[in-house]
């Protein structure tokens, strides 16, 4: 999580991996707020993301 001052706005994003086809079974999520703790609301989710089992995502806060 990070705070966007420009926005005044906090920014999520998390990972998701699973389903049955473990190798396109991954999604992810954006989200924003206007305190850390909510309301959370969604921005952008997919549910098509090719994360692995043992892959790792990161969003790094610069390129929100």
């Amino acid at each position: 999580m990070s705070y966007n001052p420009a926005l005044g706005r906090y920014l999520w994003w998390q990972g998701y991996t699973g389903g049955l086809e473990q190798r396109t079974g991954g999604s992810f999520g954006v989200y924003d707020a206007p305190e850390p703790w909510g309301p959370w609301t969604t921005v952008y989710y997919t549910d098509a993301w090719d994360m692995g089992v043992g892959d790792s995502g990161s969003f790094p806060s610069k390129w929100f």
